[in-house]
């Protein structure tokens, strides 16, 4: 598709004015984030992006897809310099659930300043900083096939679902480890690619988590930490703000208390995460943004540190469970990991100290009567996996059999993983 008016990408010189639209952008974008609106060099970028604007010839559209930019959906050549800078202006973009921006008529000076501030901003974390912004002559929007490759009905849940998660643990191993200060944009980084994949479906989420091949690193149960948040909350039907801090709470108090086997003690962890959640530098000139002040307010709250008539807030109780969970996962001086199905089976028979059951029971409830994960006995004696539930029943899921799926013939019996273990079973 190619606005009336505009050029196609089929000329070097074409294509070099692209390129330097997306390289002017992103001068401007850091020169204003770094001198401020005032300075000379600020006012200098902004028009000479105002003049590569003119030059594109408006109106077009820039797509920011994976690692490539396309010119009103046709691909654009990038050399190496302007791929760099294009990938991080796709990645910001990505992160403000932005893949495409739409340019009707060059855009005023000042109303360019202003984009550029907006966006650094939104680069140095404040990640609603174009929220209820307007600018004359230029749009943007989320194209859901951007992420997919194809129409949003035909995405399967499970290859959603399983390419979130993915992400998403490559995502949290980049963050700070240690004591270092926090990384705000990171964090919400991952916990805004969980939620999507739990909104599209909860029960292929809990799959995913629990069937992705390779083992359970530190990154992959804070993920999966920060997926208990976002399942119970969202089956709750609790506000995205809500469900957002206290996902991210999760998502940092994992993070910073697991170690490879077990971890440290909730109140403990949380006490050592309120600490880097403050150290972490301002990124906003208005003051802390809503969702920074929540997630410090709430870990500061877990770490029991409360001030004179504070009440706990009911979120603690899910988010101790979401830790406790993914802390007993990995037993210390064990050989083997417990699954979904283990750690709640064992919630619910041993109660998590200070957390109410209402909480593990709502959970449950939200992956599914038997959680994917599970090894199960079945009639005929032999060990299968749960995939995934049936219409034959609760009971009756459909499990995976040397190698076959398939629907048991009555109810099957959970399987500790001790004694799996001692079978030598996998």
């Amino acid at each position: 598709m190619t606005h009336p008016g505009s050029l196609p990408v089929d000329t070097p010189e074409e294509a070099l004015r692209v390129q330097g639209l997306v390289e002017g952008l992103f001068v401007a974008m850091r020169t204003l984030q770094s001198y401020g609106r005032e300075h000379p060099l600020s006012h200098q970028s902004v028009l000479a992006l105002r003049e590569r604007m003119v030059d594109a010839a408006p109106p077009l559209s820039l797509q920011f897809v994976g690692q490539a930019i396309f010119k009103d959906r046709t691909m654009v050549p990038l050399p190496l310099r302007v791929y760099r800078v294009g990938q991080h202006l796709g990645q910001l973009l990505h992160r403000l659930h932005i893949q495409e921006l739409v340019m009707e008529r060059p855009v005023a000076v000042e109303q360019l300043t202003e984009l550029c501030l907006l966006l650094g901003e939104a680069d140095a974390g404040r990640l609603d900083s174009l929220e209820g912004v307007e600018i004359p002559g230029l749009s943007w929007r989320e194209l859901p096939t951007a992420r997919y490759g194809i129409e949003v009905e035909e995405v399967d849940p499970e290859v959603f679902s399983s390419a979130q998660l993915a992400l998403a643990i490559g995502d949290a191993e980049l963050l700070p480890a240690g004591t270092a200060a926090w990384n705000f944009a990171k964090g919400l980084t991952v916990v805004r690619r969980l939620e999507r994949a739990v909104q599209v479906s909860r029960e292929a989420v809990g799959r995913a988590l629990e069937l992705v091949p390779g083992s359970w690193t530190i990154a992959r149960r804070s993920v999966a930490a920060c997926t208990h948040v976002l399942t119970a909350l969202t089956a709750l039907e609790v506000s995205g703000a809500a469900r957002r801090v206290a996902a991210h709470a999760a998502l940092a108090l994992a993070w910073t208390g697991l170690a490879e086997r077990g971890g440290g003690p909730f109140a403990d962890v949380a006490a050592r995460t309120s600490g880097r959640l403050l150290e972490a530098p301002a990124v906003s000139r208005t003051g802390v943004e809503p969702h920074r002040a929540k997630l410090s307010a709430l870990v500061f709250l877990a770490s029991g540190e409360r001030l004179e008539g504070d009440l706990p807030a009911p979120l603690l109780d899910l988010l101790r469970l979401a830790y406790e969970l993914e802390r007993r996962r990995c037993p210390v001086k064990v050989p083997f990991d417990l699954t979904l199905a283990d750690l709640l089976a064992l919630a619910l028979s041993e109660p998590v100290a200070q957390c109410d059951p209402t909480w593990v029971r709502a959970l449950s409830t939200a992956y599914g009567e038997i959680p994917p994960g599970a090894r199960v006995l079945l009639p005929d004696g032999k060990v299968g996996l749960v995939l995934g539930g049936s219409e034959a029943g609760p009971l009756r899921p459909q499990v995976l059999v040397n190698g076959s799926v398939l629907v048991p013939g009555g109810p099957v019996r959970f399987l500790s993983p001790s004694v799996i273990a001692r079978a030598g079973g996998g």
